[in-house]
């Protein structure tokens, strides 16, 4: 049971695991202007990040199943009883699902760089299948400081492997070294990582392997895998139906303003994984409810000023950030930007706590249709925005689809973890600024 000095340290591990989401989204943000305003290629920029893009492409939708099972599967009281093998059990999933990551990249190298290349060639390929097989299995070492309430340990982790990163990848550039140097760094970086995270399994683990624990946790991280692979592909569908309806030019524009506002990303996705645990491990589930409620509000109110702010400015802003060719990649950002309203409710946060996936993949099925199905009409009608309206809403029924089932199926009713008034009131302002700014930019 959580006492309450218990919740205080879990509320501030919460916001130390927050500040090392934002720590390293800045330090791959300085990266990236860095590699800008070093005079490194285009070209050199362009492999970089078509690595990084890979990276993530084969990787994030399973590790994010995977923390959000262990999230929901950890057990503190056992595990602060007993020397249980509950991290290192995790680990070894997570480095075999990495190992098998590696032998597929280098498999399949030939026929990736064919598709993701128009020269059929993606320099530096084995260096990203190294870093790969290194770096995934370390993604457990912040969610295991927050399952043991090292809030210390976050905040001095996030900022020294954040801090040896920037220098690992883009000293080299900044010294005048080409990109297989920073890329050699980003390895190093993740080995001495996963040497962390060795040792925190050696410190507080049994190096025990249990395959009942392994077949029940497998089963449990399959739905939310396969509804992280869904959700994933909805920005590749949006990006498919544009190359199909209008030209290279048009596409460029849809892309730069296809993006979510990082900070509501990050701080949303690391509330939700944070209230799993919180979920999975409470008697009463109605104070995991009411936190859930109390944290979200300050969310409302940190995150939709800044975005009404951006939805404001954005089309002042993107011609001085980029040129006046991008002008229109502002309304497309202002509609992603939409993608709050559905980000700062956590239903699935409940679902996953109550060990309830199977939900969250048939709802992501769901969700993917409707998508699909809303882009390809209004595509038609609103250009580049609708098929970004179209993901909006499909998102938006996702949620509404949670919140049915929780209130049908389990009696958990909406206000008992979203304050409505707050969130309605938010909702219509943000709206309001989305039509006033776009009617005025489209007259104009």
């Amino acid at each position: 049971m959580f006492t309450s000095s218990t919740i205080n340290k879990y509320i501030t591990s919460l916001s130390a695991l927050q500040f090392y989401q934002v720590f390293r989204y800045t330090t791959i943000l300085i990266t990236g202007i860095i590699f800008a305003k070093s005079g490194l290629p285009i070209g050199a920029i362009g492999n970089y990040e078509t690595l990084m893009f890979i990276a993530s492409l084969v990787t994030t939708f399973w590790i994010t199943g995977i923390i959000k099972a262990m999230l929901a599967q950890y057990d503190k009281k056992e595990d602060d009883t007993i020397r249980s093998g509950f991290f290192f059990n995790v680990f070894v999933l997570t480095s075999f699902i990495s190992i098998l990551c590696f032998f597929l990249l280098n498999t399949f190298q030939d026929t990736l760089s064919h598709q993701l290349s128009n020269n059929g060639y993606i320099p530096y390929f084995n260096l990203l299948s190294w870093y790969i097989l290194l770096s995934n299995p370390a993604y457990l070492i912040e969610y295991f400081f927050l399952l043991k309430n090292k809030t210390k340990a976050i905040f001095v982790y996030g900022i020294v492997i954040s801090l040896l990163q920037l220098i690992a990848v883009a000293g080299p550039i900044l010294c005048g070294y080409s990109l297989n140097y920073s890329l050699y760094g980003l390895i190093g970086i993740a080995f001495i990582k996963l040497i962390i995270l060795v040792y925190l399994i050696l410190k507080y683990s049994s190096l025990k392997i249990d395959i009942p624990f392994l077949s029940k946790y497998i089963l449990l991280a399959l739905p939310l895998i396969l509804s992280n692979l869904i959700a994933s592909s909805s920005e590749f569908i949006d990006s498919f139906i544009i190359s199909t309806h209008f030209d290279s030019s048009t596409f460029a524009v849809f892309r730069y303003g296809a993006r979510e506002f990082p900070l509501t990303l990050l701080l949303a996705t690391t509330f939700s994984n944070s209230m799993v645990t919180e979920v999975a491990g409470a008697e009463n589930i109605n104070e995991s409810l009411k936190k859930i409620k109390e944290k979200s509000l300050t969310l409302l109110y940190i995150l939709y000023p800044i975005t009404i702010t951006l939805i404001l400015s954005s089309h002042y802003l993107y011609p001085i950030a980029f040129n006046i060719h991008f002008s229109e990649s502002a309304s497309v950002f202002n509609a992603y930007l939409l993608l709050i309203i559905s980000r700062l409710i956590f239903p699935q946060s409940i679902l996953i706590g109550l060990k309830k996936n199977n939900y969250i993949l048939w709802i992501s099925v769901i969700e993917l249709i409707i998508n699909t199905t809303l882009s390809f009409i209004l595509v038609n009608y609103w250009g580049m925005v609708g098929v970004a309206i179209g993901t909006v809403i499909a998102y938006a029924i996702e949620k509404l689809l949670m919140i049915f089932i929780l209130e049908k199926k389990y009696a958990i009713s909406p206000q008992s973890y979203i304050p409505l008034k707050q969130y309605v009131v938010f909702s219509i302002c943000l709206f309001l600024a989305f039509i006033i700014i776009e009617i005025k930019f489209s007259i104009c």
